[in-house]
């Protein structure tokens, strides 16, 4: 990959886990550069309100290998930032099941 392609690395993110994959609403992507300017790929997981409680302690795993696959799939001077959210905006699980 020559440069970044945000179907790929959509496809990649389902592929580390599937099951994780399920409970995500959408994938939010950007190819461009940090804050110093570097070369970067910034990747929003959005997580379905029904599911963010079911999925909320097994994100950081998640996101772990999926920035390993990322550093293999993507060039060398691009780094990935992932952050997660949820369909109504609040990353706190418990507000989601409250709802």
């Amino acid at each position: 990959m020559s440069h970044p392609d945000p179907e790929e690395i959509r496809k990649a993110a389902i592929e580390v886990d599937p099951e994780f994959a399920k409970a995500v609403a959408r994938w939010e992507i950007e190819v461009g550069e940090d804050w110093r300017g570097e070369p970067a790929v910034f990747v929003v997981i959005v997580l379905r309100d029904a599911d963010v409680a079911r999925v909320w302690r097994t994100r950081d795993a998640f996101r772990r290998r999926l920035r390993e696959r990322l550093f293999e799939l993507l060039p060398e001077e691009y780094y990935p930032f992932i952050t997660f959210s949820a369909e109504s905006e609040s990353l706190d699980p418990r507000a989601a099941a409250i709802a």
